[in-house]
This record gives C-alpha cells, sequence and structure tokens, in this order.
C-alpha cells in the first residue's frame, strides 16, 4: 500500500487540539499514521490518496481550527 503525507503549518489553536486531532484524523478510513508535534504545531499525516484525498484530511484539520478545540 502507498501512502502520502500532508503537513499542516503551525497552529494557534489551544493546548487540547493535539489529541483532538489526533483522534479525529486517525477515525479516517484510508488514514494510515497522525503525528502531531504541539511544541511546533506540525501535523504528519499518512494516507493512502487511494481512499482518501488530502483535500479531506485538510477539511477536518480547518474544520478543528474553526471550532478552536
Amino acid at each position: 500500500m502507498e501512502g502520502s503525507g500532508s503537513r499542516s503549518p503551525k497552529s494557534k489553536a489551544p493546548p487540547r487540539w493535539p489529541d483532538e486531532l489526533e483522534s479525529r484524523l486517525g477515525k479516517l478510513n484510508g488514514v494510515t499514521h497522525v503525528q502531531v508535534n504541539p511544541l511546533t504545531g506540525y501535523v504528519l499525516v499518512l494516507f493512502d490518496y487511494q481512499v482518501i484525498s488530502h483535500y479531506h484530511v485538510f477539511a477536518v484539520i480547518n474544520d478543528l481550527k474553526c471550532l478552536n478545540v
């Protein structure tokens, strides 16, 4: 299985966002690995691009940022 990775720039969300983001992204069909670094704000997401698009991954990240989770 081939995977693709996406990285999101620093987030200004409150401190509990890393756990929530890992949980939500990890539940998506096609996502194989999520690693969040709360110190830098970077998010590494490995996913199968034949199952899920990077647009869907970015949408979940953006939804959480809008909710201020």
